[in-house]
């Protein structure tokens, strides 16, 4: 009999790729995906600790496993992610049905952990990670026959080498490390083969990529390289890191077809004070040029990015500074958070928080008031044009089917034929909200 594997996934893309490579990792055991937590045989728990709040999230997961260990004591429960790097041991003792914690750079050795626990039964830890970069290695794995996607994240990058004052990504993903670009390239010619139309390319900075490993791509080259070698029809990439937007890269909007019309640019505050004590190593000012460079290579770009408010020494005017950084650039939309301390960061151990919590509160529904009315207006100016969407499936607010535009935006369709799943059909947008589009398909232009 086959074994269940049920994986309740936390946090980022890259996160949201490893439990894809976990699950085919475990299907040569025996173990075959789940829906029904109930039915597993063993359950992962993949998690981040980017914020605070991620970590209680995965300590809530824990614990609402705690009934279904007992009532299936031969069920097996592990948690792996940013968050079983953090906090190792520690999970094991607050949580004594957990059965092992397992860091991001250990992934490729959950098989022989798997069948160790079957075999012994004895609980572990493995948060080892790889101090020099030569030594890691990425997880390799063929697509399955049976396997067929739309759209898939390929991991190219992994790790962060800048050291932003709040952040702890370098503390649990490590130092940077770029995959092979053969690799990188062998995967993606096996997804288009398999129907993947559209390639995310994931990394904690992708654009550093390449520049750590000698004889290496670039980042901008290695695009050209998809490009050129496989039938991609769509590619994307997340994330980038302003100071490495290069002249090569802001080219390649302009040039290569394939590459979406939509850039991720985490900018986290629009007051030079905030970003000097967040260590970003970039002025409000270079921000906004290296927009504009890009927005004159590619006019109608989509640019999101990433805010942080209430971090430590934050005034008045600094959060101002923000809001009219958002003005001026017109984000298409944000992802936005409250600032929370993190272990082993800079911030964290020695910046005091000056700014209150119900401040904070404040400043982030202030912010998410103003982006809800600038991605209207942005999507708004949308509407009466014709846009390539690729069908990803059905909507999640009627019985009909939704895609996305190059420039990253959903679109709800007329369509309820699931059968142009995987497809990229052009569509006439009608009408607009802060979140989305909805149309009608068209005639191709």
């Amino acid at each position: 009999m086959p074994k269940k594997l049920y994986i309740e996934t936390h946090g980022c893309q890259m996160n949201f790729d490893d439990s894809g490579r976990m699950g085919r990792l475990l299907a040569p055991l025996g173990y075959e995906a789940t829906g029904d937590a109930r039915d597993a045989d063993l359950i992962l728990i993949n998690t981040c600790s980017v914020r605070e709040k991620a970590s209680h999230k995965a300590h809530s997961a824990v614990g609402r496993y705690f009934s279904l260990k007992n009532e299936r004591p031969g069920m097996l429960l592990g948690l792996t992610g940013c968050q079983a790097q953090a906090e190792g041991k520690l999970l094991l003792r607050r949580f004594h049905y957990l059965d092992f914690v397992l860091g991001p750079d250990r992934v490729g050795d959950l098989p022989e952990l798997i069948r160790s626990l079957e075999d012994q039964k004895i609980r572990s830890v493995d948060l080892t990670q790889r101090v020099k970069p030569q030594d890691f290695s990425f997880v390799n794995l063929a697509f399955s026959e049976g396997e067929s996607l739309t759209s898939a994240f390929v991991t190219i990058m992994k790790g962060c080498d800048n050291f932003c004052s709040f952040c702890i990504v370098p503390y649990v993903r490590g130092r940077e490390v770029s995959r092979p670009s053969g690799e990188i390239l062998s995967e993606i010619q096996a997804l288009c083969r398999h129907g993947v139309k559209e390639v995310t390319l994931l990394g904690q900075n992708v654009n550093s990529y390449g520049t750590k490993s000698k004889g290496e791509l670039s980042f901008a080259e290695l695009i050209r390289k998809i490009a050129d070698e496989t039938p991609l029809r769509r590619l994307r990439f997340t994330t980038s890191h302003p100071k490495d937007v290069s002249p090569e890269l802001i080219r390649a909007f302009q040039e290569v077809k394939i590459l979406a019309k939509h850039l991720h640019l985490p900018v986290q505050s629009g007051s030079n004070e905030v970003l000097k004590r967040m260590y970003r190593t970039y002025t409000r000012e270079e921000y906004l040029a290296i927009v504009e460079r890009v927005r004159e290579a590619c006019p109608d770009l989509a640019l999101t990015t990433d805010l942080i408010v209430g971090f430590p020494g934050e005034t008045g005017k600094d959060f101002e500074d923000t809001l009219s950084l958002m003005e001026e650039v017109r984000f298409d939309s944000a992802f936005s958070f409250q600032y929370s301390p993190r272990p082993h960061t800079t911030a964290g151990r020695y910046f005091p928080e000056d700014v209150s919590s119900q401040e904070k509160e404040n400043r982030l529904r202030c912010l998410q008031e103003k982006q809800a009315s600038l991605s209207l207006s942005l999507n708004q100016e949308c509407v009466g044009k014709t846009f390539e969407v690729l069908i990803e499936g059905p909507s999640k607010v009627g019985a009909t089917l939704q895609g996305r535009t190059t420039h990253n935006r959903i679109m709800h369709l007329n369509l309820s034929d699931e059968s142009k799943i995987g497809e990229m059909l052009w569509a006439k947008a009608l009408r607009a909200t802060p979140t989305a589009l909805v149309g009608e398909t068209a005639n191709p232009l």
